[in-house]
């Protein structure tokens, strides 16, 4: 009879492969023990606690990771192919990816989590409770004022907590007025920022609207809420506390327990701010404004990486390229770079600026993008080039497929007969001037672009020669049988 393994994903386990004669599966549990099977005793591997906050990681010998959100894989099993290979079939999404065992290291489990707790809802990542820092980013202390006199005429940045309690500012974390918010020191911690109005915007319309998503972010219970705290079920996990307000002009506190209230960074003119405010006695939001120098809650939300540029846009495999961006972080959280499903967390050097990584085996043409904690940045077009050597020369495995000059320079495409035929400067098209064609073929060049100074080849390449063709073709055993090697 065949088992079924199920594995409750929690802290960190890894499957081990052995590529023997009959695979096993050794499972290195979270108390140091080990459990083992072969493959031919396993139906599947069943996924439950899918949770967003896990990824699986797949590791192969040849140092190459594949990555998968849990929340987004069914199942895994084993089969063996036509040649009588084993392979092992991640379901993910309506779809099956089938990897050599042969080549398989490991399978690893891990929990992607921060000190400060966080909670994914829909694309965006946000901290699962109120700021509570006494600093901005770079250091600098924010002044903590105590003086409701001295609060209501600031310009600049200060918190405080409710009532000036401690004790409350232990569970529902600091009030900030709208100046420390826009400090551009930094409020949030590296990695996220305070949300704009458009981004608590599109977590509402996540959530199904004003008229419902705010009880599905409220606590729920009436430990911190007064009742009846309508509607209230933290679906989310976001866990929105009623932390109250500082009334800056007039010095009092209001609301702890009936009412939240959490500053975003957009302005509404030089004395106003939008918020974001919920209360217990219904589940609507109200999205309104406030005066800055009203102290507030704050949360939190991640950063999504940016791509600004790339050293080069034509690459090959084994050679090192630059990416430049913002908010690429220190790789305090998971990381990893993707040229289209190919992924790597092989680099050089990371910070939030620049990352140095060298292009992995496997790696192609598409689409470049970098993930941080599973928010992923935009996507760059990346030309990948895979190599052969042949004798003592090394060519490349695909006709080019660039439209730009080696210094930058853009290479016209003309898709006209007439003008193509007439044109005495540099050109490409596509065969039948159909781009389809193009991602199999490459582009077609007249003789022009060829020898254009600016270079026609990327960066430490060139045109083949007639007389590197002739190398070729002698060294394949010449002219009768050199084409049908290469084809």
């Amino acid at each position: 009879m065949k088992k079924e393994i199920i594995l409750f994903v929690i802290f960190f386990c890894a499957i081990t492969l052995n590529a023997q004669q009959e695979p096993v599966i050794k499972f290195y549990m979270t108390d140091s023990s080990t459990k083992q099977f072969s493959i031919n005793e396993i139906e599947k591997i069943g996924l439950i606690s899918r949770q967003d906050n896990y990824m699986m990681k797949l590791v192969f010998q040849s140092s190459k990771s594949a990555y998968y959100i849990l929340s987004n894989v069914d199942s895994l099993n084993f089969s063996a192919d036509v040649n009588r290979n084993n392979n092992l079939n991640v379901y993910s999404q309506n779809t099956v990816k089938s990897y050599s065992l042969a080549v398989m290291d490991s399978i690893i489990f891990f929990p992607i989590g921060i000190s400060q707790g966080e909670v994914r809802i829909g694309t965006q990542l946000w901290m699962q409770k109120n700021l509570d820092v006494a600093t901005y980013r770079n250091g600098d202390t924010i002044p903590h004022v105590t003086n409701t006199e001295e609060w209501k005429n600031l310009k600049t940045g200060a918190w405080c907590y409710y009532n000036n309690d401690p004790q409350i500012g232990a569970v529902y974390g600091k009030l900030y007025n709208w100046y420390a918010v826009n400090d551009p020191r930094g409020l949030a911690p590296e990695g996220w920022h305070v949300p704009s109005d458009s981004e608590w915007v599109k977590l509402t319309a996540y959530l199904g609207g004003e008229d419902s998503a705010y009880g599905r972010l409220k606590e729920s219970g009436v430990e911190h809420w007064q009742s009846l705290n309508i509607g209230a079920t933290n679906e989310t996990g976001f866990t929105a506390l009623p932390g109250g307000c500082l009334a800056g002009a007039v010095g009092s506190f209001y609301n702890k327990g009936n009412r939240g209230y959490w500053w975003t960074s957009t302005s509404k003119d030089s004395s106003l701010a939008w918020i974001r405010l919920m209360s217990n006695d219904n589940i609507v939001s109200s999205r309104s404004v406030s005066y800055k120098v009203n102290g507030l809650s704050v949360r939190s939300i991640f950063n999504a990486p940016k791509i600004k540029n790339i050293s080069t846009k034509i690459i090959t495999t084994g050679d090192e390229l630059i990416i430049m961006g913002i908010d690429f972080g220190s790789r305090k959280y998971p990381s990893f770079v993707s040229f289209n499903s190919t992924a790597t967390t092989q680099f050089i050097s990371w910070n939030d600026t620049l990352i140095k990584i060298i292009v992995p085996k496997g790696a192609s043409s598409g689409k470049l993008s970098v993930t941080v904690f599973e928010q992923k940045s935009n996507e760059m077009d990346i030309i990948v080039i895979e190599t052969v050597k042949i004798g003592t020369q090394i060519w490349m495995t695909r006709n080019l497929d660039v439209d730009q000059y080696r210094n930058g320079d853009k290479i016209p495409q003309i898709t006209d007969m007439r003008k193509w035929i007439s044109a005495t400067t540099g050109a490409w098209c596509y065969y039948n001037n159909n781009a389809e064609l193009g991602k199999v073929y490459g582009k077609l060049y007249n003789l022009y672009a060829i020898i254009d100074g600016r270079g026609l080849a990327p960066k430490d390449w060139h045109v083949s020669t007639y007389n590197e063709w002739t190398v070729l073709i002698d060294y394949l055993g010449g002219q009768d049988v050199a084409s049908g090697k290469m084809k």
